[in-house]
């Protein structure tokens, strides 16, 4: 191939598409005689090698600068001649020196990258098929995310379990075909799963009895938006006992016995989203016991009450955080009895909270020197000179913005 590349050099011809595709190696000599004459080279297919690596990505990126398309898909990795497979810092080099390459057409299972993280969110025009292979290829992953992957069944989770060893965080949001057996399912197979996302999916449509017990070491579980009832709750609270952070809002079917139960069950957690639930005034009314643990609390939209707050109060006394945007009941009382329990919390949001007397925010910023953060109700109007005044007191009180 090399003799006839140089044949063509000397031609006089001016190509601008090339396809030395199924060699054994990239005849390198040959495209540098070629691109000496044909820099102008739009287009370029090298599939199907057996061997292929970083150094011919160099020696093509150096030959044909004005390349727009490169195929380098399906090489077959042959360990035998000891080189060395392309990488993604060999691709990232690559469209570095390419200016005007617009296309690259590479299998990635193919690729061997040393890959950790894979993230095809809201991806299109791949299949059940695609990503199995490239599971398979890559069982060493330990974030993937196939959020709103809308053919996913879970038949075909269980069939891509098998290779989830190392996976710690996987996202499956908006994999509306994904019930509560795609959970348990993964909960058996991926035992080093650390993070599970399953928000807006058809989890806790139907209840399947388990045997599981209770040793699985997730710490972080994200069901907001779902169909869950106190039934799958609590199985799951007995299941994943060392839960750090639960995030359940807009799950309509949980009542407040059902949150109590969680509550009581892990008593790990640290952070507690349930926002747009109501009948959170009667579960924490109803708490006969401490979360000391307990830092980031978030309560928008849930209708809690100030007799609820005074509770949280006392029971939840090393709170960081506390969102209670949207609460329409709650008066100055209950948010003063919050504040002097919670002796470290930092940061409270009021935003649309408007049963408050006008001396609500400099009382808070006076009474409890860590906080560093309130949103304000609505019709609070800071002024300038009161922005300084509880800056200076090391407390930022903003004009009823999102709460970050």
């Amino acid at each position: 191939m090399n003799s006839i590349l140089h044949q063509i050099a000397q031609s006089g011809l001016n190509l601008e598409s090339l396809n030395v595709s199924k060699q054994p190696t990239l005849p390198v000599v040959g495209l540098r005689a070629l691109g000496s004459k044909m820099m102008d080279l739009k287009s370029l297919n090298c599939s199907k090698m057996r061997c292929f690596g970083d150094s011919d990505l160099n020696v093509i990126a150096e030959s044909f600068p004005c390349l727009e398309e490169l195929d380098i898909s399906y090489h077959a990795d042959d360990s035998t001649t000891g080189s060395k497979p392309i990488s993604d810092l060999g691709i990232f080099s690559l469209s570095l020196k390419l200016k005007s390459l617009r296309k690259i057409n590479l299998s990635v299972a193919e690729a061997r990258f040393p890959l950790k993280k894979l993230t095809l969110s809201r991806c299109a025009n791949y299949s059940f098929s695609g990503i199995s292979v490239l599971l398979n290829e890559y069982q060493s992953l330990e974030y993937l995310n196939l959020e709103a992957a809308y053919f996913l069944r879970d038949k075909d989770i269980a069939e891509l379990s098998r290779f989830l060893h190392s996976i710690n965080h996987i996202n499956l949001s908006h994999c509306y075909g994904l019930t509560c057996i795609t959970f348990y399912t993964l909960i058996k197979n991926c035992l080093v799963l650390d993070k599970l996302e399953m928000v807006a999916t058809s989890i806790g449509e139907e209840n399947i009895e388990t045997d599981f017990k209770a040793s699985h070491g997730i710490k972080s579980l994200n069901l907001a938006n779902s169909s869950l009832g106190n039934n799958f709750i609590t199985s799951f609270a007995s299941i994943c006992p060392k839960l750090e952070l639960l995030n359940l809002s807009k799950c309509k079917g949980i009542t407040e016995e059902g949150i109590v139960e969680v509550l009581k069950r892990c008593s790990e957690i640290r952070q507690l989203e349930v926002n747009h639930i109501g009948g959170m005034t009667d579960s924490f009314l109803h708490l006969e016991f401490e979360l000391p643990k307990l830092k980031v609390l978030s309560l928008m939209f849930s209708g809690i009450d100030d007799d609820a707050l005074a509770m949280i109060g006392k029971r939840c006394c090393r709170l960081l955080k506390l969102d209670l945007a949207g609460c329409f009941s709650l008066t100055s009382k209950g948010v003063k009895e919050v504040v002097e329990n919670c002796k470290e919390l930092k940061e409270i949001n009021l935003k649309w909270c408007n049963k408050f007397s006008a001396d609500i925010v400099p009382w808070m910023v006076f009474s409890r020197p860590s906080l560093k953060k309130i949103v304000p109700p609505s019709r609070f109007v800071l002024t300038g000179r009161q922005r300084n005044l509880f800056l200076r007191h090391g407390c930022a009180v903003y004009d009823g913005g999102a709460f970050e």
